[in-house]
């Protein structure tokens, strides 16, 4: 029998994103979102405290982290049509394009999910959409741009001064 070699990954996974969307759809539910709007939430829901430093982030702050817009886009897509496929969510067309927006079933699931890390998230949702969920795409859109080189800056910038006094 020939070994195969597994790609085992705990994080970044589709299904972690499609969950997380979950949270995002319910809490803007009624209203549906586009693909870049549910990129844009899924970062700032998990870095709260690039949008407002009393914030507590769901997930720690890391060098560049703003790269994360970079490779979201297929790994959201992807958790979306497994939450699809689970009728946890529905896709709508119309003339703007492709929607995701919560199904009957999403806030039932959603219910079951109950643990500390569930909550925090959550809240996390609760204080983006309360923030953002008024903004234009294109008001959300520039925002990001505004923001994305400076989130993760904050490290290089220490790297830099580290660096300046070993050479002192």
């Amino acid at each position: 029998m020939k070994n195969e070699v597994r790609d085992i990954r705990l994080f970044n996974t589709p299904v972690e994103y499609g969950l997380r969307s979950l949270f995002i759809l319910s809490g803007i539910a009624p209203k549906a979102a586009d693909l870049q709007r549910l990129i844009y939430y899924d970062y700032l829901v998990l870095h709260t405290a690039d949008i407002d430093p009393e914030q507590t982030s769901l997930h720690p702050s890391y060098p560049f982290r703003s790269a994360e817009i970079l490779i979201k886009r297929e790994r959201l897509r992807n958790g979306l049509l497994i939450m699809k496929s689970r009728q946890l969510i529905k896709i709508q067309f119309d003339g703007g394009g492709i929607n995701y927006a919560a199904s009957p079933l999403t806030q039932k699931f959603l219910d079951y999910l109950t643990s500390d890390y569930a909550n925090q998230l959550k809240s996390c949702v609760s204080f983006v959409i309360e923030k953002f969920n008024n903004y234009s795409d294109f008001e959300l859109d520039q925002y990001m741009k505004q923001n994305l080189e400076t989130w993760g800056s904050e490290f290089s910038r220490e790297a830099y001064l580290r660096e300046s006094m070993n050479y002192e």
